[in-house]
């Protein structure tokens, strides 16, 4: 469970990186560090980065992949992917309250390939991206089916291989 944690924790550090907040209010998080403009600062030691890595205490650039999405689309998509954050968290709930018919349904529902889900991965520009949503929301899928087998070991691999998946196109795509 500590393991899903971390994972959950990392991805919701991802997502705040690539796509802020929208919320002035949610600075103030001490976990989330400062993050006007919609890009995260961490203090690594040797002074602090923004929106990038640093390596040897030297900015290094961004090299992920921007989407390019026209302004209305792109706050279509990062309001999804915080939705898809919150569902995560949703499960990993459920699932440390035992309700795993809840989780399952939270999965199926917010994660999962719905029509919707496969409508918004289709109008997706770039083929690779619109690859790897297709394949998230399966995991999402594939979540859910584990998930009603109420075998929190075979849940939480399944919750796992969704959240690579998650960080997989996190660490190749920006907005």
């Amino acid at each position: 469970m500590i393991r899903i944690l971390l994972y959950l924790f990392g991805a919701i550090a991802i997502v705040f990186a690539a796509y802020g907040t929208g919320n002035a209010a949610d600075t103030a998080h001490p976990m989330m560090g400062d993050m006007q403009s919609g890009h995260m600062m961490h203090d690594m030691g040797g002074g602090q980065m923004m929106g990038g890595h640093m390596m040897d205490g030297k900015m290094m650039d961004d090299k992920r992949i921007p989407l390019n999405l026209p302004p209305m689309m792109a706050q279509h998509q990062k309001a999804n992917m915080r939705e898809h954050l919150k569902a995560a968290a949703d499960v990993v709930h459920y699932m440390g309250a035992n309700d795993f018919a809840a989780a399952s349904k939270t999965a199926k529902e917010k994660l999962g390939l719905t029509a919707q889900m496969k409508q918004m991965c289709d109008n997706m520009p770039n083929e690779t991206f619109r690859t790897m949503a297709l394949d998230f929301h399966k995991s999402g899928d594939a979540l859910a089916e584990a998930l009603k087998t109420k075998d929190t070991g075979k849940s939480l691999k399944a919750l796992d291989a969704m959240l690579a998946k998650c960080t997989a196109c996190h660490e190749m795509f920006r907005q």
